[in-house]
Formats: C-alpha cells, sequence, structure tokens
C-alpha cells in the first residue's frame, strides 16, 4: 500500500472515498433498521436492499455518460447530487412515511453505481497498471473496514440523536469528498475511439465482456453467486432474530465482524492477485463466501460473527480482484462502460435473489434456504477457479520442450506428425518471423483490426492505453494467417515490453521464445 500512497492524486481519491465511505457505513444500516423496527417484517427491512440494487440495473446508462465525459467533474456532481438525496429520511417518523426509505435507498444505489463505474476509470487514468491492484485493495480495505466504527458509529448517533444526525454526518461527508476529487489535477483525456450508432455505444461495456474470455469467466461466477445470494439480505435479520434471539440491532456486530475479514482480505488482495492472478483471486473469494454463509446455519454467535469475518474477507478479496480484472482488460475509453456492465449484470441476478428471499423467508425454514445458497454459491467459486488469468507481475512459465512436430510456421518450416489426442491450441499454426525487426508496426493513435484477425464487434483498440495494445497483440499473434499481418499490427520494442503480460496459448508462447531470446529475457 506504501508505493500507491506515494502518488499524490490516489492520495486525494482515498481521502475523498475515505471520509465518504465512513458516512456510507454509518447510514447502510439505518434504512432496514427503520423499516424492521416499524413494521417488524424481515421482508420490509430487506426491499431497502432491494431498492438499492434496483439502480444498479440501470447502472450501463451511467457507463455511457462516465466514458464522455470527465471524470473527476462527474464525481464532483455525483457527491453532491448523493448528499441532497438523503435529506428526505429525515422525514420518516412512522408506517404513513415508511414509503420514503425505499425512494432513499434507491437514490444510494445510484450513487453507488454512479461512483464505483467513474471511480474505476479515474484509477486507470492517474495509476500505473501495476498499482491498480493495491489500490483497489486499499479502497476495498477501506470500505469494508469501515464497518468496524461505520455501522456502531451510525446506531449510536441514531439512538442519541436521531435519524437527521445521521443523514447530515452522510450529507457531509459527500461534501468533503467532493472537495477532495475537486483538488486532483485534471487528468489527461482519453484517446475516444470512433463512435457508431447510440445501441452500439450503449451496449459496447457488455460486448467487451462477452468478448473477453477472463471477464466473461468472472461475469458468469459472480453472476452465478448473485443468482442466490441476495436472498442473504433478507435472511440475515432471520438468523439474528430466529436463529440467535437477539434485536435488529445486532447487525452492527455482525456488519463489524464483516469489516475485520473485510481488512484481511483487503491487504492480502494485492498479494494474491499479483501471484495468483485475478481469477483465481475471485474463486477463492467466493469460496470463503459460500462457506461463511453455510456456517450461518450454526445457532451461535461466535459461529455467525466467524462466519461474518470469513464473508468479509472472502468478498473484499474477491470485489478487488474483479475491479482490478476490468481496469486490465478493458481500453480506457471503454472502462467506465465494462465497469458498470458489470455491475448490472450481477445487479440484475442480485435483484432478481433479494426479491425471492424476501418472500421466502417467511415461508421456508432460513436453515434450508441458507444452505442451497451456500452450495449455490460453492458451484460459483468452481466456475471461477476453472479459469486462470496470470499473476499481475508474473513471469511465464518456460516451456523446456520443443515445437510440436505438428506445428509449421513460415519462418522455421518445421513439420511432422500430430499426436491425435492433443489439443487444438497446441497442434494448431502459428506464425513467426524470421527476425524481430521486422515488426513496425504503429505505436500511437487508434487502429482497427480487419475481422480476419478480430471478428468481435468491438475492434479498434488505442495505442495509448497498454491493456488495449496487450489485447490487440494476443489476437493479432493468435490469429494472425500471413506474416504481413504480423508485420503491419507489432511493434517490436512494444512486444518486448509487453511480452511478460500476454496472454497466450503454450504453443504459441513457445514457438516466439524458442526463436527469439530476446523474449525469453523479457519474461
Amino acid at each position: 500500500m506504501r508505493a500507491v500512497l506515494r502518488e499524490r492524486g490516489f492520495r486525494l481519491i482515498y481521502l475523498g472515498m475515505a471520509v465518504s465511505l465512513l458516512g456510507d457505513a454509518s447510514l447502510l444500516l439505518i434504512p432496514a433498521i427503520l423499516a424492521k423496527k416499524l413494521t417488524g417484517s424481515d421482508g420490509a427491512a430487506g426491499l431497502t436492499l432491494f431498492f438499492f440494487t434496483l439502480p444498479l440495473c440501470l447502472s450501463p446508462l451511467f457507463g455511457h455518460v462516465i466514458d464522455r465525459v470527465d471524470r473527476r467533474r462527474f464525481l464532483i456532481a455525483a457527491c453532491l447530487l448523493s448528499a441532497a438525496a438523503l435529506t428526505p429520511l429525515t422525514a420518516v417518523s412512522g408506517e404513513d412515511t415508511l414509503w420514503l426509505l425505499y425512494p432513499v435507498s434507491a437514490a444510494m444505489g445510484c450513487s453507488y453505481a454512479a461512483v464505483s463505474g467513474a471511480l474505476s476509470g479515474l484509477l486507470k487514468s492517474v495509476l500505473p497498471e501495476e498499482l491498480l491492484a493495491e489500490a483497489n485493495g486499499a479502497l476495498q480495505t477501506t470500505r469494508q473496514g469501515l464497518r468496524l466504527v461505520g455501522p456502531l458509529l451510525g446506531v449510536a448517533v441514531y439512538t442519541s440523536s436521531g435519524i437527521g444526525a445521521v443523514v447530515l454526518l452522510d450529507a457531509g461527508t459527500f461534501v468533503v469528498a467532493a472537495a477532495a476529487f475537486a483538488a486532483l489535477p485534471k487528468p489527461s483525456p482519453v484517446p475516444a475511439a470512433p463512435r457508431g450508432r447510440w445501441r452500439e455505444e450503449f451496449s459496447a461495456g457488455a460486448r467487451h465482456l462477452a468478448a473477453d474470455p477472463f471477464l466473461r469467466r468472472a461475469a458468469g461466477a459472480f453472476c452465478l453467486m448473485f443468482t442466490l445470494a441476495g436472498a442473504t439480505e433478507s435472511l440475515i435479520f432471520a438468523v439474528i432474530d430466529h436463529g440467535l434471539g437477539r434485536a435488529p440491532e445486532f447487525t452492527a456486530l455482525t456488519s463489524t465482524a464483516m469489516g475485520v475479514g473485510a481488512i484481511i482480505g483487503g491487504l492480502c488482495g494485492a498479494t494474491v492477485i499479483t501471484h495468483r492472478g485475478e481469477l483465481f483471486a475471485i474463486g477463492t473469494g467466493i469460496a470463503l463466501y459460500g462457506a461463511a454463509v453455510l456456517l450461518w446455519t450454526v445457532p451461535a454467535e461466535p459461529a455467525v460473527l466467524g462466519a461474518m469475518t470469513m464473508a468479509g474477507a472472502g468478498l473484499t478479496l474477491a470485489g478487488v480482484a474483479r475491479m482490478t480484472l476490468v481496469q486490465r482488460r478493458s481500453p480506457g475509453h471503454l472502462v467506465g462502460r465494462v465497469s458498470t456492465a458489470f455491475e448490472a449484470m450481477a445487479g440484475a441476478a442480485q435483484l432478481l435473489s433479494l426479491v425471492a428471499g424476501a418472500a421466502l423467508v417467511s415461508l421456508v425454514d432460513y436453515r434450508v434456504l441458507l444452505a442451497v445458497v451456500g452450495l449455490t454459491i460453492c458451484c460459483a467459486a468452481a466456475h471461477a477457479l476453472r479459469g486462470r488469468t496470470p499473476a499481475v507481475r508474473s513471469r511465464p512459465k518456460r516451456f523446456r520442450y520443443a515445437v510440436s512436430r505438428g506445428a509449421t510456421t513460415e519462418a522455421s518450416g518445421q513439420t511432422g506428425d500430430v499426436n491425435a489426442k492433443t489439443r487444438y491450441a497446441s497442434r494448431r499454426t502459428y506464425l513467426v518471423p524470421a527476425d524481430l525487426s521486422e515488426l513496425a508496426g504503429p505505436i500511437s493513435g487508434v487502429v482497427e483490426l480487419p475481422i480476419h484477425l478480430d471478428w468481435s464487434e468491438q475492434r479498434v483498440y488505442d495505442l495509448s492505453d497498454d491493456s488495449h495494445v496487450g489485447l490487440m497483440y494476443e489476437r493479432v499473434i493468435r490469429e494472425a494467417s500471413h506474416l504481413d499481418d504480423l508485420r503491419a499490427y507489432l511493434n517490436h520494442e512494444t512486444l518486448v515490453r509487453l511480452w511478460p503480460h500476454l496472454y497466450l496459448p503454450v504453443q504459441a508462447r513457445n514457438v516466439w521464445e524458442t526463436r527469439f531470446r530476446d523474449l525469453v529475457r523479457a519474461a
């Protein structure tokens, strides 16, 4: 964390977010607690989380705006509007004004979606790629770690001074965050890709998620997890009420336990990602969360609080990895839309499970529901762990065996028989130039690959963005059908610099490293 805190821009971002997150953590449980106290219904409490999640389904709207405006100014405006949107909460005094909890919860959800998407893009524009995991870990540790004091502070202020004081506290933190963002230097503008029709622009983030295999697997794991995990927002009240026999205010202690775990998960996040890759971190985090949900069935306070600690660690680890993966695998002009598309997909799944959980918690034994939810989450973890992204700074493996006898390259001319049982990726042909100096492709501007190299709808690459360049180089190396493809789009110096971070089939990497020792030394 020390390395990223040396960056002045990140220090200002961290200050603004830390203060704002303290206010958010203080207010987070208040709508649910008010709903439970005014109605006595676990479902009514869970519905506040439903309305908070509802705007996440519309988050691509925010993403489209985020990628078209100055993200710093967008964050300033979002913080100020969020402060104003909290004020109706002060009017909630009985069942006749209970309905106000739900639009305010929806406004809080809008604020979360807008700020998260813009923050992801802003971090990518002000930090080098190797610091992204550390920055995300610091922010997520702070976000979740404030559960140690935020909910307790919110409940204490609410109990002693009423709902108005809690609203004033959160609104004030939004104003401080806006001031911190205003102090940021204006970042360099992100080169824009050629614009298409509005439908294509609006869906560009979702299309990029579908086209990238690593993002697609991560999105699938999160969607599967949230298909049932949203029910836990209502089930936790049943655990506290029926399992432990405690009042709704006990949620402040469970949230604090999650904060302890979140600190652990956030501090470990960057290290796990650096050494094992984002998908491993996502799978491990989701697995911890699934195990924690299963432990909620144990009717003992130590077991529940321990499980909440495990859940906090797992969710934070998975969250840090998800944010880092989106930033690394998305071009600068798309990162806002990719981030919000990810949120929308996961949010839609969570929304359905929130509704189901609120309805089922009064009809089915909560322990049965917890068992089903926990096992489903574990299946989501297994899906993520089946795919692996290389570590952020890891060196690629040295492949000691020679080029497959069935491979043929125009450069080497090696031919032979192929074992029929070998995988397609190992026996297909990868082209290699005779010398790296032949690779004199562009190093600046925006490049659109021909359809025979990239048949996705998003074939435009910004060469000022290393994550974008990496994606382009991977596709050119995998799909090149003639040496002219390599010469036209790859650049010698850029290839050597990015080689350790490219995601390539084993055989493709082996072919290139066998011929060019410069690449082995770079790795």
